[in-house]
């Protein structure tokens, strides 16, 4: 685990996750296609923002593209909000 900014970061598996569903961002299966791409040529740079339950608080279209690009985990930062 390491400090980032004070905050706890993880490396977890991706089922671990939950994006949320109040969440008003909607992509499309191009989109999130051409993101996944993006992840596949040139990695994984930001990490996933949860709160304590492992709800996605942001870069939650990050989270979705990362299923279609297969990757298992995902660096995530814990903002300790419950």
């Amino acid at each position: 685990m390491q400090d980032i900014f004070g905050h706890e970061s993880t490396e977890l598996p991706i089922t671990l996750l939950k994006p949320d569903p109040n969440n008003p961002r909607k992509r499309d299966k191009r989109s999130l296609s051409e993101i996944a791409k993006s992840i596949k040529e040139f990695g994984f740079v930001q990490p996933i923002v949860a709160d304590d339950s492992t709800k996605t608080l942001f870069f939650q279209t990050t989270l979705v593209a990362n299923e279609h690009s297969k990757m298992n985990n995902l660096i995530t930062l814990f903002c300790g909000v419950k």
